[in-house]
């Protein structure tokens, strides 16, 4: 059990790496448009970025995973909003930090901010300053209701209810060549609730399609390539 764990966090530090190098990529401007630039390289990192991209994913899979089991009738509510405490303290932490301590070394001008960008530092759950925290911790509050009410159905009926949200959430968006209006890209709340779900399944009943590491690294290798050969429709591919 303690390897397994160990496995977990190690899993973590793995994906906390891939989101550092995706904002590195995205953030820091070191991926270019592939509208203006259709060099090797350049597809190199988009390959890259496709690898990557299951990072946040991870994560949510990973709760689920463990909260699935931790509520149950009984469950304490002092612990459970106690947590929820501390993951909101964590990100005010952070939203109201970074902009004091960058302001102090004359990185950004603090007094030039509007009252939209201050609100949105002071409230930064509320106003969505980080998308992820956000819908994270609205999952966390709506965990034991899901735990909960996965334990009440049987694996055929929890099977057909992740079936459904896949070809909603997935392979509805995939075949769509037309933007859907409520589609955010797998960066919203509802995502969460479909990973939460497949996460607790797996806890539950395992996966029983892929027998060991080797077939589970074919299926994340594949299904990158898969969402980096979707996106070369509209590129100007002039190095093959």
């Amino acid at each position: 059990m303690k390897s397994r764990k160990q496995s977990f966090e190690a899993l973590r530090i793995v994906a906390m790496c891939m989101i550092i190098a995706m904002h590195y990529m995205t953030k820091g401007m070191a991926l270019p448009k592939l509208s203006t630039d259709s060099s090797l390289s350049n597809h190199l990192w988009w390959l890259f970025y496709a690898f990557c991209l299951v990072a946040p994913n991870a994560y949510v899979l990973i709760s689920g995973y463990f909260l699935v089991d931790k509520w149950n009738e009984e469950f304490s509510v002092k612990a459970y909003l106690g947590r929820g405490v501390r993951l909101v303290c964590e990100v005010l932490f952070y939203s109201w930090l970074v902009p004091v301590v960058l302001g102090a070394f004359g990185v950004i001008d603090i007094t030039s901010f509007e009252f939209g960008e201050i609100l949105t530092m002071a409230l930064p759950i509320e106003q969505e300053h980080y998308w992820f925290a956000t819908s994270y911790i609205i999952l966390y509050l709506l965990s034991p209701v899901l735990s909960m009410g996965i334990k009440k159905l049987n694996k055929e009926q929890l099977k057909g209810v992740i079936i459904a949200l896949l070809v909603l959430f997935s392979g509805f968006k995939s075949v769509n060549p037309y933007l859907i209006s409520w589609d955010r890209y797998g960066c919203d709340l509802a995502w969460f609730i479909c990973l939460y779900i497949v996460a607790a399944y797996i806890k539950i009943y395992g996966f029983e399609k892929i027998k060991n590491v080797k077939q589970a690294f074919g299926l994340y290798a594949g299904l990158a390539i898969v969402y980096f050969a979707e996106r070369p429709a509209n590129w100007n591919i002039s190095w093959i």
